[in-house]
């Protein structure tokens, strides 16, 4: 049997593929999502492995791929990501089993040996109508050239509103094609009967489905010549309309050119000859009543619907929060606790790393130790503090001071850094900028968006800081010139240990946390923070208090 392994850690890689080589697999392994798709669309696999963290595309991505080209493949997630959330959205995109990493080796090859035993089929679960469809594994809509992720409520709405228009389009269509096989056929009987107009009268043979039809049927036909000009009005059938009405909307139908379709109350049939033409006219009320009531039934259904969960989750959702609440708040005090607990072994490690570098000077491993602390130093410093902005008042005392020179103070090193890297930096500091706020908070959100610009900017790009105010309020401005991937989804760079590189190399960046700060910090001061690009290759934060 043949299986497929993308997994970016290649030591990782390597035990995996021996492990399933010893027992009696053939295996390839790759490292990106982008190879595995390469690799899926040229063989055939018995089991995929995927890792959800990897590089160019992510183990979510490649799978929703397999599902979409309808294949079955049984396909095991290995991955870090183990909470219950991770898990849930691993499986509802299609995967058959979900292994978190660490785990043991006896477990995985059980687990691999239990998929490449499985022949069922894999079964897409989508709703569609007309162009637009929904995807029930993916919660995502899509309609055209564009596509929508839903949230789990706005799911479910979308659902009950598919529904309802799916059974009144089922009805709709139901009906006028009932009403157009009657008219068809009407109109057919009248112009034979007008051709031959010497054999006596005969009864309508419309009665096949049902006997009533002949009593309950009301209708009227025009005959019209090539310009439209009505020649004869046959009402034997109807007493409701009169000779002119019925000549004004056969000349408003004509006019129409199409051939059947609805006018006020009736359901209408053109048939054309050498001759001209002839329009039939058959009484739709009933049924028109029939289709509006039902649309108004399930309509009031699906709003009371609505308005039933509306109110329940108002009655009940202070009860049902608590326990997220409590939740949230051990959580925060956990991070702080954590936070102080791990100081103190970290400074111990850094300094004892310290110590063997002055008795093995240059060793590369002490060296790598005192990095890997430090890096975790600031780790742990940047969730303690982020921890702290979520707090009700992070900064129980807020002083008057100077941002112009607050600002200068923090970006004089950046701009030596900069120039450093081969960069061009510039800054326009409006004077005498004065705000009311925690100086420390301020000095570090500039410090965050310069120390982001320098590291991500292009080589030989361009760095702007400008703070001035407008209408009064403080803006900041950081912009530097960059290539972005994609410029979609940008405001998700303030999201917490969100990293453009999903597969989180330490090559590609830092923890996740600085912009996330940004954020915390100029929504306590009563702001907001924002980031934009017009065109991938500028980015611009901007921060407003």
């Amino acid at each position: 049997m043949r299986i497929l392994i993308a997994e970016d850690e290649t030591e990782l890689a390597k035990g995996l593929k021996f492990l399933l080589e010893k027992n009696k697999f053939t295996v390839d392994a790759v490292r990106d999502g982008e190879e595995a798709l390469t690799y899926f669309q040229s063989r055939d696999y018995d089991v995929v492995i995927l890792d959800i963290m990897m590089p160019k595309v992510n183990g979510l991505e490649v799978l929703w791929r397999i599902r979409e080209v309808g294949s079955g493949v049984p396909v095991l997630m290995l991955t870090a990501k183990a909470e219950i959330e991770d898990r849930v959205a691993g499986l509802e995109a299609g995967a058959d089993d979900y292994l978190p990493k660490p785990f043991a080796s006896p477990e995985f090859i059980a687990r691999v040996k239990a998929l490449s035993r499985r022949n069922a089929g894999y079964a897409e679960a989508c709703i569609s109508f007309g162009n637009v469809r929904l995807d029930c594994n993916r919660y995502e809509m899509s309609g055209g050239n564009r596509s929508v992720r839903l949230n789990n409520k706005e799911f479910q709405v979308t659902v009950m509103l598919l529904i309802i228009v799916g059974i009144n389009a089922a009805n709709y269509y139901r009906t006028t094609s009932m009403q157009d096989h009657l008219t068809k056929e009407l109109l057919s009987q009248e112009q034979s009967f007008r051709e031959r107009p010497k054999m006596p009268p005969r009864a309508w043979d419309i009665s096949e489905r049902d006997p009533e039809a002949a009593f309950m049927t009301r209708f009227f036909t025009v005959h019209c010549d090539m310009d439209g000009r009505v020649k004869e009005v046959l009402r034997d059938n109807i007493s409701s309309v009169d000779e002119e009405t019925a000549k004004e909307y056969a000349q408003v139908v004509f006019s129409r050119g199409r051939e059947k379709g609805y006018f006020k109350n009736y359901r209408y049939l053109m048939g054309r000859s050498d001759k001209g033409a002839s329009i039939l006219f058959v009484n739709s009320t009933i049924q028109l009543q029939s289709m509006r009531s039902l649309f108004l039934v399930s309509l009031a259904i699906g709003i009371f619907s609505l308005l039933l969960v509306f109110f329940l989750v108002l009655v009940f959702s202070k009860r049902a929060i608590r326990p997220y609440l409590k939740n949230l708040e051990q959580q925060k005090q956990f991070i702080t606790d954590a936070g102080h607990e791990l100081k103190t072994p970290i400074t111990s490690i850094a300094t004892s790393a310290d110590i063997a570098a002055m008795e093995h000077e240059g060793d590369e491993w002490i060296e790598n130790i005192r990095k890997q602390s430090a890096r975790l130093t600031k780790l742990v410093g940047d969730m303690v503090a982020l921890s702290r902005l979520d707090e009700e008042t992070p900064f129980p005392k807020k002083d008057r001071f100077s941002l112009s020179e607050a600002a200068w103070e923090t970006a004089e090193p950046f701009a030596q850094l900069a120039k450093a890297n081969g960069k061009h930096y510039s800054q326009q500091i409006e004077e005498d900028l004065i705000f009311s706020g925690d100086r420390d908070a301020i000095q570090r959100m500039i410090s965050i968006l310069l120390d982001n610009a320098v590291r991500y900017s292009d080589d030989g790009g361009e760095i702007s800081l400008r703070i001035y105010r407008r209408r009064g309020k403080v803006c900041i401005e950081m912009t530097n010139e960059c290539s972005l991937p994609d410029v979609s989804d940008l405001d998700r760079l303030f999201d917490r240990f969100y990293r453009l590189d999903e597969s989180r190399s330490a090559a590609t960046g830092g923890t996740g946390i600085g912009l996330s700060m940004v954020r915390a910090i100029a929504e306590t001061h009563g702001g907001k923070a924002t980031v934009q690009s017009a065109d991938g290759k500028e980015i611009c934060f901007r921060v407003v208090m």
